[in-house]
């Protein structure tokens, strides 16, 4: 981004997978659900790169994520005195849910260069939500290289 300072746009793509499991039980009451969703995961952050020495950098990073869900389902399994039920359905249209495909958020970070790999970890959260009183916050932690 200069000519005098280490710093430079960074984008990248990735997978995402997101699992969440709920469990209910009381007296002859049972309740099991299960979401799960795959997504396409578009980071584009400002990178400034601290040289320890000739092999090992530190790159803080802040910036900005675009994710656009390709899958996602629900699963569940209900109980009542004995009797059971199942189904399951698409999160995305159809079935009467109005989760959205796409979402972008902000991110930080900080990973460890050593040679051609790279190890990180960084936090996200959602600017928009992706149901009615759900938006996501992520923990990460990274392992790639550097080509």
């Amino acid at each position: 981004m200069t000519r005098t300072l280490p710093l430079f746009v960074e984008a990248g793509g990735g997978l995402s997978f997101w699992r969440h499991s709920y469990d209910f039980s009381e007296e002859d009451i049972t309740l099991e659900t299960s979401q799960n969703l795959l997504g396409l995961y578009i980071p584009v952050n400002a990178v400034y790169k601290i040289k320890i020495n000739a092999r090992m950098a530190v790159k803080p990073y802040t910036g900005f994520y675009f994710r656009l869900w390709l899958t996602g389902k629900e699963k569940y399994e209900s109980g009542v005195g004995g009797t059971t039920s199942s189904d399951s359905y698409t999160l995305f249209g159809g079935d009467g849910c109005d989760w959205k495909r796409f979402q972008m958020g902000w991110q930080i970070g900080a990973s460890l260069d050593y040679n051609a790999y790279n190890f990180g970890f960084g936090y996200g959260i959602d600017f928009n939500q992706v149901a009615p009183e759900a938006r996501f916050g992520t923990f990460s932690l990274r392992v790639g290289m550097d080509f």
